[in-house]
């Protein structure tokens, strides 16, 4: 999921320049509107979102956005200037709707699901996680979605949409395995009173 941050960066304008119509200089634009958007949505979207049952619902929505988004943006492909522009414009702000909202869900998983005597090991890992996709994206997208163009798009809205529908089923395993033994685990534990009387 983390490659969303990639398809803003590099997928998105580079399909801008090479295959739609849409003026050049909404390159900039577009990395604006997502960093505006970012900047007052961004604690909203965090609000409510407790424990990894919401977490996992929160990802899910988001992902399922940021899928949208792609299939949007493969929509811009051989229209008008201003249609085009538009389209990328409309799957921006599904990209970022999506970022802020899957993000919040991505980070109460990560601290509620991870044992409190390990917390620093798997904030590690959940952050090495991301800079790997920062690392590989660039390279798989222009080489496996951008020269196919909307059948390429589509792929990386369906790897999103599984994602989104596939990490809810992992959350609900990790608890129920014993393995979410963090801040939620401990909410949702008796109490030592509660299971002696």
């Amino acid at each position: 999921m983390n490659t969303l941050y990639v398809v803003l960066e590099v997928a998105l304008p580079l399909w801008l320049l090479t295959y739609t119509s849409a003026p050049r200089a909404m390159v900039g634009w577009l990395l604006v509107t997502n960093t505006v958007l970012v900047v007052v949505l961004q604690v909203r979207a965090t609000r409510g979102i407790t424990g990894p049952a919401l977490a996992a619902r929160a990802f899910r929505r988001g992902g399922l956005l940021v899928a949208a988004a792609c299939l949007g943006a493969a929509c811009a492909a051989d229209q008008s200037p201003l249609f085009a522009g538009v389209v990328l414009l409309a799957a921006v702000v599904l990209l970022t709707l999506g970022e802020v909202i899957s993000q919040a869900g991505s980070w109460t998983l990560s601290y509620d699901l991870a044992p409190d005597r390990a917390q620093g090991a798997y904030q590690g890992i959940y952050q090495t996680g991301i800079s790997v996709s920062q690392a590989l994206g660039p390279g798989l997208l222009t080489a496996f979605v951008l020269p196919h163009g909307t059948l390429g798009w589509a792929a990386l809205a369906t790897l999103f949409a599984g994602a989104a529908l596939t990490l809810p089923i992992a959350a609900r395993w990790a608890e129920r395995s014993g393995a979410a033994t963090g801040p939620a685990a401990r909410h949702c534990s008796p109490s030592p009173s509660a299971t002696t009387s």
